[in-house]
């Protein structure tokens, strides 16, 4: 059994160009994550750039940061040793500007005492899991901004 759409005349120019709306409404779904991402290196010195890939009707958010990949997947415990110069020079005693299951990223607080050694025992970084949570936050998909797309462009 085939079932055809009756559409009438008057929209059948506006149905051809619905494909369009359903872009538009995958982006405004892409944009909304990508802002999420961008909140979790607000705080952040270093500058971290996120960008959208569009490949047919998939977006993918991604960043080649480095660091941005240490504090979202943790680190092990690990040896630093201080290369360019003899020592080490760290301040302990801190607050960290991310924390694990949130995707914000505060102001922290810079440690109080200095500490200078020619190598040190890092203990790792307890992952942060910002993209997990994006995930967990998106799970509801897309549906709402293509279906805004589609109504206005059906308005």
């Amino acid at each position: 059994m085939k079932i055809t759409p009756i559409i009438p005349k008057t929209m059948a120019k506006k149905f051809k160009t619905a494909p369009a709306a359903v872009d538009t409404g995958m982006d405004d779904a892409a944009a909304g994550v990508l802002a999420d991402f961008e909140k979790t290196t607000a705080g952040w010195q270093h500058p971290v750039t996120f960008a959208i890939t569009t490949e047919g009707a998939d977006r993918t958010i991604s960043t080649s940061d480095e660091i941005w990949g240490y504090v979202d997947a943790g680190t092990r415990p690990h040896v630093i040793v201080a290369k360019r110069a003899r020592v080490l020079r760290f301040a302990t005693g801190g607050r960290p500007k991310t924390q694990p299951g949130r995707i914000t990223s505060g102001t922290g607080a810079k440690g109080s005492a200095v500490v200078f050694r020619p190598r040190v025992n890092h203990p790792g970084t307890k992952a942060r899991l910002f993209s997990q949570q994006i995930a967990k936050l998106w799970r509801r998909g897309t549906a709402p901004f293509i279906r805004a797309a589609l109504e206005e462009h059906f308005r």
